[in-house]
This record gives structure tokens, sequence and C-alpha cells, in this order.
């Protein structure tokens, strides 16, 4: 039987043959050859017919969908979080705090041609009776130098305070491109997110996109510090994390879901001693604190105006 499937594939490109379906066309039959000599038996009858070659296609569309399915799955959905968590992991937006290094906002954020930065914020106001900031001067909650610059612009009695994404490019403008951004919320937590693909800048508040603009020229890459608070804020950040690759919507939001409650209070990481300070002294144990006065030295004198 091999050597006449040989043969006729050699001497053939088309080939006809009935079967029990009726008739089935092959162009370029050698190409089908090894497939048909290792299922012979499968798919010839006695009289050395084509029984079903149909079936022998179906299956390998099959097994080549299965694979793009894995490959899919494994390169999407199963892919290492690239988030990479830096340090201090909480801190006051009182002042101006330095977290992670450098070499991480260069490396991690300026030099790959797409990035991504998040933390949690909680703004307050020091005195309720006024608006954040009391001078007209733009308010950072958190800049990479001269390169990248998040702020608040207090408002006043001629314009409502706004919200703006300054970026330094490489291009021949003296001043940092401006990005319009949604008022940034007080008085409660947000998950804000920054991310880069190369010219384009987005920014999410708690998983949704308030922002979405490019700029005229590439952003500049150099050694910058990661600075997040100012002296005239009041509140606290949590969680900074940055990543050299930019992340899909769906990839916020879960890691929103994965690292906050539902009103996106982050999950702070918890000292081991401030535990036990909350603990308090249990009942019946002797914990080193007492309420009554000191004992009197019986060598101090002591003095009185009414003695």
């Amino acid at each position: 039987m091999e050597a006449q499937i040989h043969m006729i594939a050699k001497k053939c490109q088309t080939v006809a043959h009935h079967n029990q379906t009726g008739i089935v066309t092959f162009k370029y039959y050698y190409i089908f050859k090894k497939y048909i000599v290792a299922f012979r038996v499968n798919h010839f009858d006695t009289n050395g017919r084509v029984m079903n070659l149909s079936t022998l296609l179906l299956g390998v569309f099959i097994a080549t969908a299965v694979a793009l399915l894995i490959t899919y799955t494994i390169l999407s959905v199963m892919r290492p979080s690239a988030l990479k968590g830096l340090s201090p992991k909480v801190g006051s937006l009182q002042k101006a705090t330095r977290v992670g290094s450098s070499t991480d906002v260069r490396e991690s954020f300026l030099t790959p041609p797409g990035a991504t930065f998040s933390t949690y914020l909680y703004c307050t106001i020091n005195n309720k009776t006024q608006t954040i900031g009391t001078q007209q001067d733009p308010i950072p909650l958190f800049s990479m130098g001269n390169a990248l610059r998040f702020e608040i612009l207090p408002g006043g009695a001629s314009a409502p305070a706004r919200t703006r994404l300054l970026v330094k490019t490489q291009g021949p403008l003296e001043k940092p491109e401006e990005i319009s951004v949604a008022q940034f919320p007080e008085q409660r937590w947000i998950h804000l997110v920054i991310v880069r693909e190369g010219r384009r800048f987005t920014v999410y508040y708690n998983g949704e996109a308030v922002s979405s603009s490019r700029t005229q020229y590439f952003p500049v890459v150099n050694s910058s510090q990661l600075t997040i608070g100012d002296a005239r804020l009041r509140g606290e950040f949590a969680l900074p994390t940055i990543a050299a690759l930019p992340l899909r919507i769906e990839e916020i939001q879960s890691e929103l879901r994965d690292t906050s409650n539902t009103r996106h209070e982050p999950y702070k990481p918890t000292d081991i001693m401030a535990v036990f300070a909350n603990l308090g002294c249990p009942n019946g144990l002797f914990c080193f604190s007492t309420t009554s006065p000191p004992k009197t030295d019986p060598l101090k004198m002591w003095s009185t105006p009414y003695a």
C-alpha cells in the first residue's frame, strides 16, 4: 500500500477519490503524503481508498487553535506581575519624600518604550476653611526630577483649582509640555496610575482613565529622583510601584482589587511593634505601667511656703 501511495504522489498533483461521502479533491497531494502513510490504517478501507481526510484536517485545525490559546494564556494571563515595589512603602504627604532610586526611575520608567507608575494618595486639607494650598504656586503630588511632574494648581477667586502633568521632552521647547488632567479628588484614597506608551501618557484614578494625551516630542531620559509629597500638602501615600512596561486597564483594575478594599483604601504593611502597642495590657498581667504616684524618697527634703 505504501509503495502505491508513493508512486501516485510522485506522478500526480491532483487526485480524486470516490468514497461513501462523495468526491474529495486534493491539490498538491504530495504535501499530505506523509499524513496518509502515517494514518493509512484509519483512513483507508480494504480497497485502498481514502475514508475521510477532512477529519485529519479538522484535527490539525483544532490542535493549532489549542496551541494558540495556550500561548495567549501564558503570555497574557499567567505572566508574572511586572510591578516593582518601591521603598518606603508608606509615608506622609506633608514633606517631599524620596522614593526608590534615580536608577529605578531611569531604567524602569524613562528608558523603556513603555512604562507604568502607580501609588495610593490620600490628600487632606490642614485648614478645612480653605482649599488645598495657601499659595498660588503649583503643588507637586509627585515628581521625577525635571522629567515628570504631577501637580495641583490651587484655585482662587479668578480661576478654579486644576491638575496637570508636566513632561520634559527632547524637543526645542524650553518649557515642559503640559497635559491637562481631571481635578485630583481630595479627602479620599485615590489609586493614581500613569501609563506611558512612547509619547502617550494616560492617567487613571481608581482604575478609570481620566486623561490620555500625546506629547509633541519624546520625553527626556535622565537620572531623576522620584519624590512624593510637599510641605503644603496634608495626607499620606502608600504602595508606590513602577513597571518597565505599559499595563493594560484590566491589569490596573486587577492590581487595584488585590491591594485595596472596596473603598480603595490600600492594604498597608503593618509594623509588628504597632500591633503589640494596639493590643494594650491584658487584665491581671504586669505590663510595667502604673497609675499611682512614685514612692517618696525618705532622704529627700521637701519644702513648702506654708511651713
